[in-house]
């Protein structure tokens, strides 16, 4: 080498070899974490930061409670250059996990450890069980270095009590309690109000199904006052576990007879005392439902339903009544003042209007200025937002929800919340979650009054 001795070369040979160790490390290879299957190299963007309870390894093997919404984070230490990552084993049902492991060196240098985050957002009440393992993926039957477990107890921020539930169809079919039992304590609601259907489809010959659904084909309905005695029949069978759950309405009638009062007087003396604890759903102006049924529109104001509010007062028991705020063709609330009638003339009656008189297409644009209006005008008025109400005005936007919660924040002891499921719990608990973005723009007291103390209220009234 020009310009140096032999001997000089030699001496640099030991520091070329360092250098060069260090740079690329010796002896077996080791494993990178980006060559871990399940991990992801950290990025800034990829874990939460808004994780509302984080866990490391001293919390292994505790009870940990959390709230459906909350983020979870779980942080272990690692070392994936040693081949062991960690797994989730277990998840608890309760649980949805976000995206894959993510491991963060705690330096630059090599072989160093650092932290394996795993990210969940808690989605459904109920307890269940988070395992994790520490082991080396390849080697299969042999037991891990390390496992960590927590024991979790998933809480609603708001237990609900579902103010709006049909047990029947409209072929007075169901699939039954201890089904809908089930579905409530997955979407934590603890109660409900519970009522037959009191309009059955119809299936004449000349039809080619059996509808399950009023809208399923053309065919006529009818008024069934027996949907009452099969629902009490069907709860008082339940254990009473069971049927502590429920509040049964009764109203099975047909609003046009004017011995619809006496029939609900007969029912609720045939039941013990304090079994029924309301009557409704009645169905008046239903757009596509009332016309269907033979004779003419029910509305809220007939001589027959003015019984009913009477007897209701008489027996302290609310009602609750479907009676559209207009007609699908019109946007002005042409039908509004046959339910102002039947509250003004019957003050000490508590009524409680299904889905803000809203149905498929019944479009009002001064919806909410309406209820501002006869909510300061009549105190015996609640509104029921279940139903279509709350995904076509309610909850279209988030302007809309801003807008909604001023309006129950203005009335905190006049809202409710119900799923009007009928019949059949699929997708139970999504109907009762979907309330959620509203409760978070309200205040805690308000959103407890509207998902249950609201109802309690108007049901057990003195």
């Amino acid at each position: 080498m020009k310009g140096m001795s032999l001997p000089k070369v030699f001496e640099l040979i030991p520091v070329a070899l360092l250098t060069v160790l260090l740079l690329f490390g010796c002896g077996p290879k080791q494993i990178q974490p980006k060559e871990v299957a399940g991990y992801v190299p950290l990025g800034a963007s990829q874990l939460s930061d808004t994780a509302d309870i984080i866990l490391n390894d001293t919390a292994c093997e505790t009870r940990q409670v959390v709230t459906v919404g909350e983020v979870l984070e779980v942080r272990l230490p690692a070392n994936p250059t040693t081949g062991y990552r960690w797994q989730v084993t277990t998840a608890a049902s309760l649980l949805q996990q976000q995206g894959g492991a993510v491991y963060q060196s705690e330096t630059q240098r090599s072989g160093a450890g650092g932290l394996t985050t795993f990210i969940f957002s808690a989605t459904t009440p109920g307890n269940g069980l988070l395992e994790l393992a520490y082991q080396r993926p390849w080697e299969e039957n042999t037991q891990p270095l390390k496992t960590c477990s927590f024991r979790l107890s998933a809480k609603v921020r708001y237990p609900v009590v579902d103010n709006h539930l049909h047990f029947f169809d409209f072929t007075q079919q169901s699939d039954g309690f201890p089904a809908l039992v089930k579905a409530m304590d997955g979407a934590g609601v603890d109660k409900a109000v519970v009522f037959g259907m009191p309009i059955v489809k119809m299936w004449p010959e000349h039809e080619p199904i059996r509808p399950d659904y009023y809208l399923d084909t053309d065919a006529r309905a009818y008024y069934f006052s027996a949907t009452d005695l099969l629902l009490a029949n069907e709860l008082l069978r339940q254990p009473a576990e069971i049927q502590d759950r429920f509040l049964p309405f009764l109203g099975g009638i047909n609003p046009l007879d004017q011995n619809a009062a006496e029939y609900l007087e007969l029912v609720l003396n045939s039941y013990p005392q304090g079994f029924w604890k309301g009557i409704g759903e009645i169905m008046s102006r239903h757009d596509d439902l009332t016309a269907f049924t033979y004779g003419e529109p029910p509305r809220a104001d007939h001589p027959a339903l003015m019984k009913v509010y009477q007897l209701a007062a008489k027996k302290n028991l609310p009602v609750l009544i479907h009676h559209n705020i207009s007609s699908t063709t019109k946007q002005a609330p042409i039908y509004l003042k046959e339910l102002e009638n039947a509250l003004r003339e019957n003050p000490l009656t508590r009524i409680i209007w299904a889905h803000a008189g809203i149905s498929r297409r019944v479009v009002v644009p001064t919806l909410r200025d309406e209820l501002r209006r006869i909510l300061v005008t009549y105190p015996n008025l609640s509104v029921d937002i279940s139903w279509v109400v709350y995904p076509e005005y309610i909850g279209k936007d988030k302007e809309s929800l801003k807008n909604w919660a001023v309006l129950l924040e203005e009335f905190p002891d006049r809202f409710m919340i119900g799923s009007d499921k009928v019949a059949n719990w699929d997708g139970y608990r999504q109907e009762i979650r979907k309330y959620d973005p509203l409760l978070e723009l309200l205040t805690p007291e308000t959103a407890r009054k509207v998902t249950r103390e609201n109802i309690l209220k108007v049901v057990d009234a003195k």
